[in-house]
């Protein structure tokens, strides 16, 4: 598996398990936002990626 560099701009997750279920893994990872699947939509990202 690659590494994250400093050229991607944002990362946001987007799985169908709960924010409850990998809280520690977002909060340790380079992730900029979780969205639950069931909310994906354009403007959930750019909100998401606009904070």
């Amino acid at each position: 598996m690659g590494t994250l560099t400093a050229s991607v701009p944002a990362v946001s997750l987007v799985p169908t398990r709960s924010l409850k279920d990998l809280q520690e893994l977002v909060a340790a990872g380079p992730a900029r936002g979780f969205l639950h699947r069931s909310a994906l939509s354009a403007r959930a990202v750019r909100d998401l990626l606009a904070r």
